[in-house]
Formats: C-alpha cells, sequence, structure tokens
C-alpha cells in the first residue's frame, strides 16, 4: 500500500512501526509475513499555530499456507491418498497434475485432497508433481507436492505347472525390477504328503508326494519385495497320481541262447485296483503274448544281443507310469526246437537228444505257469488233458542251451513290443486270410512281413491305416508269423496257424 502526502513538511508514523517505510513524500506499507494484521498510518503537519494529524487504516489479510507434507512415497499402482492441510480452514485448496514420462496417467486436477492411482511402467523410481494453489479473501499461495512412485515388483516366470508324484519339482522365479527379493510358502495340500513349508527364499526345489490315485492341487505363494513395496502371488501346481512301482519277479535267467522262446514273466501280484499294467520288450527280446490280467507275459529271444523286458504300471488317463525291467544277454548258438505231440493218452517231445525234460502247462487266460511234479520223462501221461484251460509244454535242455515247446502255443493274445504298437492278428487259425491290425501306435509307416517257420521271408505289404490284409489260401498248413516294422524298423512279430 502506497501513500502520498498533500500537503508538504510533515512527518510520517505508523503503529506498528516496523512495517512501514519512507521517503519525504510517500508512506509504503508491507504486509505481515505470518498473519492478518492491522496498520495505522500517521502523517503530522506543525507550525505556529500547532500541528494536526491525518490517519490511514490498512487491514492486512494472511496469505494462506500449506502444513500438510510436501513430499510423498509410495509404490506402483498402490492408492495414492493425500490429505491437504492449511493454515486456514477455509483456505481453498485446487490442486493441477501433469504428465511425467513412464506415468500412464494423463493429466489430472481437483480441488481438495488426493486419491488416485499412480501407475509406473518402469523399472526405476518416477517423481509425480502436485501443484497446490492455497487461496482464501484474496490472497493465494503456490506449493508444491512431490510424490516419489516406486516400482512394485512381481513375478515374470510361468505360474502354472503339472508334475508327476514322486518327480523333483523345480521353480525358478523370476521376478521384475531385477533385484527383488522373493520368498515362498506351502500350506498342507490334500492328499500331498510333504508336510507345510514357510518362508523359503527364492527358487522351489522339492519332490511332491501324491498319496492317493487322484491329482492333487498345490500351491505356492510367493512374497516379492524391493525398497518398501511389495507384491503377491500364486504358482500353481498340478500333481498327477503315479502307481506304486511294479517287479519283475518271475522271469528267465539273465542269460540265454538265440530262438529260446515262450519265456514266462511276470509280478508276484495282480495290478492294483484302477492299475493297469503293460509288457514291452526291446533289443533282442520280443513279447509274444501277454495274459488277460496282464500279470504274465511270454517273451521270446529271436537274436543274439542284449534284450530288455519292462513291465511298466499307469492309471488311465494319466501320463505317469512306473516301470521295471530284467535284461537278459542272448548268446550266439540256438536252442532246440522240439516238436510235441499228443497220442493215446501221452504227450510226447519228438526230440529224443534233450539232456533233460520237463512238463508243464500255462493258464490259457493269465498264462500263468505251472510245472507239473515229477514229470520229467519224454513223454507224459493225460489221459483227459484240459485244452480249454492249458496250454501244455515240455521245457528241454540240450548242452549249454534250454527251450520251451508247446503243444498248443498261445494264439490270440495281442502282441505288446517296444511302446510301438499293439498287434493283432486274426482270424487265428486262418484258411483263406489273415488280418493284421496295429493300434497304440504312433505315427510313421508300417508294413508286414510274413515269415515261415525257417525263417523264410514269403510276402512283403504295406499297411494301409495300421491295417493290412494277407492272403495265406495257397500256404501249406502249419506255424507261420507276422513281421511288423515301423519306418523300416522291426518292432514286433505276431504268430498264427494256416489251417
Amino acid at each position: 500500500v502506497i501513500l502520498t502526502d498533500t500537503t508538504v513538511g510533515g512527518v510520517w508514523s505508523a503503529s506498528p512501526g516496523s512495517v512501514s517505510t519512507f521517503t519525504p513524500t510517500t508512506a509504503t506499507i508491507l504486509g505481515l509475513p505470518t498473519s492478518a494484521a492491522t496498520v495505522n498510518v500517521f502523517y503530522i503537519t506543525t507550525n505556529i499555530c500547532g500541528s494536526d494529524t491525518a490517519r490511514y487504516h490498512v487491514k492486512f489479510n494472511a496469505i494462506p499456507k500449506l502444513t500438510s507434507p510436501l513430499t510423498a512415497n509410495i509404490c506402483d499402482s498402490i492408492l495414492f491418498n493425500y490429505t491437504v492441510v492449511s493454515d486456514s480452514v477455509t483456505a481453498v485448496n485446487a490442486w493441477t497434475r501433469g504428465t511425467v514420462t513412464g506415468i500412464s496417467n494423463g493429466v489430472a486436477g481437483g480441488v481438495g485432497n488426493i486419491s488416485e492411482y499412480l501407475d509406473n511402467t518402469t523399472n526405476s523410481s518416477k517423481i509425480v508433481e502436485y501443484v497446490y494453489t492455497t487461496a482464501l479473501h484474496g490472497c493465494s499461495s503456490m506449493d508444491s507436492v512431490a510424490v516419489t512412485v516406486k516400482p512394485t515388483p512381481y513375478l515374470t516366470s510361468h505360474k502354472f505347472d503339472t508334475i508327476c508324484s514322486g518327480s523333483p519339482y523345480v521353480y525358478l522365479d523370476v521376478e521384475d525390477p531385477t533385484g527383488a527379493n522373493a520368498v515362498w510358502s506351502r500350506n498342507a495340500t490334500l492328499n500331498i504328503g510333504n508336510p507345510p513349508v514357510a518362508n523359503i527364499a527364492h527358487s522351489i526345489h522339492e519332490t511332491l508326494i501324491d498319496t492317493a490315485l487322484v491329482p492333487a492341487y498345490v500351491k505356492y505363494g510367493y512374497l516379492v519385495t524391493l525398497n518398501g513395496c511389495s507384491s503377491t502371488d500364486t504358482v500353481r501346481v498340478t500333481v498327477n497320481p503315479r502307481p506304486s512301482y511294479p517287479h519283475i519277479t518271475i522271469h528267465s535267467p539273465g542269460g540265454v541262447c538265440n530262438q529260446t522262446m515262450y519265456q514266462n514273466f511276470g509280478t508276484a501280484n495282480l495290478p492294483p485296483a484302477g492299475v493297469g499294467y503293460t509288457w514291452t520288450a526291446s533289443g533282442a527280446a520280443q513279447v509274444w503274448a501277454t495274459g488277460s490280467t496282464r500279470q504274465y507275459c511270454l517273451v521270446n529271444f529271436t537274436q543274439p544281443g542284449n534284450g530288455w523286458i519292462y513291465l511298466e504300471a499307469n492309471l488311465p488317463g494319466y501320463t505317469c507310469a512306473a516301470k521295471d525291467s530284467f535284461g537278459v544277454v542272448v548268446a550266439t548258438p540256438v536252442s532246440d526246437k522240439p516238436e510235441v505231440i499228443y497220442f493215446n493218452g501221452d504227450f510226447v517231445c519228438l526230440s529224443n537228444v534233450e539232456d533233460t525234460y520237463q512238463w508243464g502247462a500255462d493258464d490259457i487266460g493269465t498264462l500263468d505257469s505251472s510245472l507239473f511234479s515229477g514229470q520229467t520223462n519224454q513223454n507224459y501221461t493225460n489221459l483227459n488233458p484240459d485244452f480249454t484251460h492249458n496250454y501244455y509244454f515240455v521245457i528241454t535242455q540240450h548242452g549249454d542251451c534250454f527251450n520251451k515247446s508247446y503243444y498248443n502255443t498261445p494264439t490270440g493274445v495281442k502282441n505288446v513290443t517296444g511302446n510301438m504298437g499293439d498287434i493283432s492278428v486274426y482270424p487265428n487259425p486262418a484258411n483263406s486270410n489273415v488280418n493284421v491290425e496295429i493300434t497304440n501306435t504312433p505315427g510313421g509307416s508300417y508294413k508286414v512281413e510274413l515269415v515261415n517257420m525257417l525263417g523264410q521271408k514269403i510276402s512283403t505289404q504295406e499297411m494301409v491305416g495300421h491295417k493290412a490284409n494277407i492272403d495265406v489260401a495257397d500256404l501249406s498248413a502249419g506255424v507261420y508269423f507276422v513281421e511288423c516294422y515301423r519306418d523300416g524298423v522291426k518292432f514286433g512279430t505276431a504268430k498264427f496257424v494256416k489251417n
């Protein structure tokens, strides 16, 4: 406020005087900086008649100011609440916010408190400035509230897995930004035998055991922190059931001669309820037939080398299998293949050069094998053989080689070899045509070869749709083999009888 005198020669004064400055002709009155005030200005003139005083009354309103904090720290995507406070409860507090590179929010403004989410799209802290204008009685001031928006860390690695029970589970967590700290915990889970675990740092390394034959669903809770900011996330793992491991308890010796046929393999117990057994072989071994319960099978060793026989337990609908194996070394010498006939109440082995004989029978349905006590001659007398339920055989030993020869060789049971497919041959016995069908097999090019008992190839035929029809009308009566190939690799053999 600037005041000017109209009569020269007077004297200026003010109360309170500390707020005034004077020149010979004017008085400048300055507002008090912290609060409202009233100032009285006086101008006194004096002559021989006395003195006179002019007075001017000035009222100064206080400039309103923010008293709430002017800085704040928040985490990305967390609601920012700011309660504005000024030195006058009647002041109007209006704010504006511009854009900031790395903050996805657009321009905004408002009156009073602030409540909004600030989205930091970068891996570093960003400062957002809110400019407040505080006004009262025509007076105003401006203040800036600087908000540091820190990035909130989170998991960027995948959050869903499927494993088999008993398999090690390894999860390598990855966080954004790099350098965040992560800890996980796992509560008790239905059908999971592992006890709960809490506050384990970073990656997961543990073996989960499903105690039931149904899937279990495990949740790992992650807490990710960085510079006071944190997020929670969940890693979900489906633990598929795995059956108990089977054991091959019935098997041939670990070393046999070439062309050792129809060796009994089996396990001590039937498959558990809901569990399926599958017999397969590789190398010098071939599964000839499997029993109806899959507890037993017959294996042929048709070439020198190493053969492996596998018993796999599996649950329908799940890929988690349990497997046992047994290895056999097949030597170069060839086993005898004596013929067995039944004549006038006697089973007779037509070879009389064998060192030993042992008669027995396999159950037609299960292929469970039994040896007949004391029946160790070249012949075995049985006036009423049960051909409905039994395959009768003799085991012969000649030198270092032994073999098993049937009177009525098992036929018509699916042959499963090398995880390459199930081979079915029908009708069996056959008169004019034999159908060959391969199921449960991967893709590829398939063909079949017809071979006689001497190993001589009679014909070759490509399969269409995993099926083939072989004309056998002109073949002599006897036993023949169908050898199956996938992409040129032999994986199985099936046998049929030509009437």
